[in-house]
Parts: C-alpha cells; sequence; structure tokens
C-alpha cells in the first residue's frame, strides 16, 4: 500500500514538472532580448527533473527564478517541483510551499496559481505524515530499547535462579551426606553402648571359688 502511494505521488509530480514545460508555451507577453536564452534554460530545467537530475535542474531554474514576468513565475513553480520530487534526496517539502506561496503572491491568477494551491495543501500534509512516521519510529526505538532492557533483566533473573538451584542442590547432597554420618555414629555409638553393656555384666558376675589342693 506505501509503495503504491509512493508511486502514485511520484506519477502526480512528473505530470506536473510536465505542466511546467506546456505552461511555457502560453507565454507570450515577454519582450526583453533575453526572452530565447530563458525560455531555453526553463525548458532545459523541466528536462532535467524530468529525467531526475535535480542539481543540474536547480542550476538552470536560478537562471530565470528572480524574472518578473510569467517566465519568473513558472521559475517558481518549477522550483517548487524540484524541491517537493519524491526522488529528490535533498528534497524539502517546506522549501517548495515557500515557492509555490511565490506562485501565489506574482499570479495569483495566472496559469499555475490553481496547481500551487493543491501543492500547498498536500505538502502541508505529507509534512504531517512525515512527522508522524518519525514519531512512530521514535516511539518504535524507544519500545525497543525497553524490550531489550527487559529481556536482559529477565537473563539476569534467569542466571540468578539457576545459581540458587545449583546451591539449593548442592546444599541437598550435603545434607544427605551429613545425615549418612550421622546414622553412621548413631551404629557405632550403639555398638560401644553394647559392648560397655557386656563389659558391666560381666563385671557383675560372682567370681567363681577358688578349689583347695588335698
Amino acid at each position: 500500500m506505501g509503495r503504491k502511494r509512493a508511486r502514485s505521488r511520484k506519477h502526480f509530480f512528473l505530470h506536473l514538472a510536465c505542466l511546467g514545460a506546456v505552461l511555457l508555451n502560453l507565454d507570450g507577453c515577454v519582450t526583453y532580448p533575453e526572452k530565447k536564452e530563458m525560455e531555453s534554460a526553463l525548458s532545459n530545467a523541466g528536462r532535467y527533473l524530468s529525467g531526475e537530475d535535480f542539481q543540474s535542474a536547480l542550476i538552470e531554474n536560478d537562471r530565470i527564478r528572480k524574472s518578473p514576468d510569467s517566465l519568473g513565475t513558472l521559475a517558481l513553480f518549477q522550483r517548487g517541483l524540484i524541491y517537493a520530487h519524491p526522488n529528490n534526496p535533498d528534497r524539502d517539502y517546506s522549501k517548495a510551499q515557500d515557492q509555490f506561496r511565490k506562485v501565489l503572491e506574482q499570479s495569483p491568477a495566472g496559469e499555475p496559481a490553481g496547481q500551487a494551491k493543491v501543492l500547498i495543501v498536500l505538502l502541508a500534509r505529507l509534512m504531517e505524515l512525515e512527522n508522524e512516521k518519525i514519531a512512530l519510529r521514535e516511539k518504535t526505538g524507544l519500545l525497543e530499547k525497553t524490550v531489550v532492557r527487559q529481556k536482559t533483566k529477565i537473563e539476569d533473573q534467569n542466571k540468578i535462579v539457576r545459581r540458587l538451584d545449583g546451591d539449593a542442590k548442592k546444599d541437598r547432597t550435603t545434607i544427605e551426606e551429613l545425615e549418612q554420618q550421622l546414622n553412621t555414629l548413631k551404629d557405632q555409638i550403639e555398638k560401644l553402648k553394647n559392648i560397655d553393656l557386656q563389659i558391666e555384666n560381666v563385671k557383675r558376675q560372682p567370681a567363681p571359688p577358688v578349689k583347695t589342693l588335698p
């Protein structure tokens, strides 16, 4: 779904780039000697934009964007498309909006004004989505860190439990050995008691009479 939206945005901006070239042909009121050069620069910038050579498009666009006539308005509109292009690694939606606002200031009733209004609203929504995406990534990062900490804590607790269980087993073994030793001592004591009783019994018996020789 995200890819489909990305492709739709890409196609939308490409169509708008082509619009700049079409609008160029509608301009018929520029009379200064550099008109052909300006038209060529705007056309070149449009081709660079279509080929996604954004730096070259900006360089060509710089030659005409300050022109006070409709060519300058088209250049501003085109510059907005360059900054807003989804494949531009240096895209800047805020700068793109600024260019489209300048289009409205210079030519509020001109041909690109309607598209500029739409793009200003669209870019505002895109910036909202970008901010939401950034916030979501930050939240996800915090959750992942929390999960890692909890896993580490659980592993530490399991180690403690295993160690205590091992100690308990050793203690049980020691207790069993001590009980065996105690039972052995009890048996030995009983045997000694029996020997003592036998000795006492022997002592208590009367001595046999002494026989006299005839």
